[in-house]
């Protein structure tokens, strides 16, 4: 390896990079015609093309949103490199004391960033991070190279089937999870961890055909990202369970 798989999180938090990041989205995007900068709520317009009516439209973005997808496809990139690095490196000894090392830095960085201010600002950054860190704790576990495609769970009993697809299942555990608006409290009607979510979905449903969702597609519907959000087949929660629901003591 040329470079530590970690070397873009290094220069991210302990150079403090993220202007140049901030650079690139506001100023130097060729795929993209801006009309309108917004430096201060930190979004761009843009020229588009609606899909369903193929009409030019001024769409939005912001800032925080395109740090998000770009950090997401950085977190990917570094668990392709790792992943690289051990199936070149078969000794138990080395390849264990790899992953602790990168989980020693992803721990120390994420105390750092605590110390700058666009780490506070932006938890996206820690968040990836978090994920980053737990993925490799799943997929290495005992120095062993675990599958993180399919469980097969030794639970006994029916699993429930879901017909709307992983998305919509998803998406509506991702919102009782995150949608603190629900309730008056602003408290979210379920509390559980993305690990929790990702084991309970695995174990407990399956596809129209009968076969168990991937996991690689349940983290992705589960994560952060708007734009993986169920388009179709959406549960809307409020209509389930209206926000008045919920009453204050």
């Amino acid at each position: 390896m040329e470079q530590h798989p970690l070397h873009y999180f290094i220069n991210l938090i302990e150079g403090r990079k993220l202007d140049d990041l901030r650079n690139s989205f506001f100023f130097v995007n060729p795929e993209i015609q801006v009309t309108a900068v917004n430096a201060l709520e930190e979004y761009i317009e843009f020229n588009d093309v609606d899909d369903m009516s193929q009409q030019w439209i001024i769409d939005r973005q912001y800032f925080k949103h395109f740090l998000a997808k770009f950090l997401l496809e950085k977190k990917v990139e570094v668990i392709g490199i790792i992943d690289f690095y051990l199936l070149k490196n078969q000794d138990t000894v080395t390849c264990s004391r790899f992953i602790g090392n990168i989980d020693v830095i992803i721990n120390e960085l994420i105390s750092q960033g605590k110390q700058y201010p666009d780490f506070i600002k932006y938890p996206v950054i820690e968040e990836i991070l978090i994920d980053l860190k737990n993925s490799l704790n799943r997929k290495y576990s005992q120095n062993e190279r675990v599958s993180p495609q399919i469980i097969n769970p030794q639970t006994k009993g029916e699993k429930i089937v879901w017909n709307a697809g992983v998305a919509s299942l998803c998406t509506l555990f991702y919102e009782l999870c995150n949608d603190y608006k629900l309730t008056k409290k602003g408290i979210s009607y379920l509390v559980a961890s993305e690990d929790q979510l990702v084991k309970f979905i695995a174990e407990n449903f399956v596809d129209a055909d009968g076969e168990p969702f991937v996991i690689d597609s349940i983290k992705t519907y589960l994560s952060h990202r708007q734009d993986k959000k169920a388009k179709r087949d959406k549960v809307e929660i409020n209509q389930i369970i209206p926000p008045s629901s919920i009453t204050e003591d």
